[in-house]
């Protein structure tokens, strides 16, 4: 799959439009179903498939840190995504967990736990979805859903230090969506910040 860039190009009704294009090839459809969220708006020309992604997410500040506050309608999109997930969890369909997250492009991927029976190298669904979105290059997550489990946390804590965004964790909560950034959910975070890489 080749997913590229936002970039501004100039189209037959759309002069200097904000694309998000995904390649088809071989006549295979190479745009994986995660990417299609609200906001979202399907264009063919010369025989590519472009996807207009509307992004509603609004940069905030936290302290030192940036976060992106998602509109109610990306936020239920997400959760619906996690929840239509659950049918892709190993060994059974149904039986585990499930999460979509959201990159800072935009794009939606989803992640289901995979059990395995020596339970140590069992994968939570947040790590699956972390990998899926860094398998097609972004590393940039702005928001998750949750609730997860500290281990979970302790790797969405990560990422966010790591892109210098602070993670949204977004779940439903007595009929109402809220939004809680990771750090908030970090009061004594480990590492405070970022370790040299290792080179070995």
């Amino acid at each position: 799959m080749v997913l590229c860039q936002t970039q501004t190009l100039k189209l037959p009704g759309y002069i200097k439009s904000k694309l998000s294009c995904i390649l088809k090839g071989g006549g295979v459809s190479l745009q994986p179903p995660e990417s299609e969220h609200s906001g979202t708006h399907n264009e063919t020309i010369f025989g590519l498939s472009f996807v207009l992604i509307t992004k509603n997410m609004i940069e905030k500040t936290l302290g030192d840190k940036k976060y992106y506050e998602l509109t109610e309608d990306e936020c239920r999109k997400l959760i619906t995504l996690g929840d239509e997930a659950m049918k892709n969890t190993y060994p059974k369909s149904g039986k585990g967990y499930a999460v979509a997250l959201m990159t800072k492009a935009g794009n939606i991927y989803t992640g289901a736990s995979y059990l395995s029976d020596t339970e140590t190298l069992t994968m939570h669904s947040e790590a699956t979805a972390l990998a899926h979105a860094a398998i097609h290059g972004e590393k940039d997550i702005v928001a998750i859903t949750g609730p997860n489990c500290h281990i979970c946390k302790q790797l969405i804590y990560e990422s966010s230090l790591r892109s210098g965004i602070d993670v949204v964790v977004v779940f439903e909560e007595d009929n109402q969506i809220k939004q809680i950034p990771i750090s908030k959910m970090m009061p004594y975070p480990w590492p405070e910040k970022l370790q040299d890489e290792k080179t070995d």
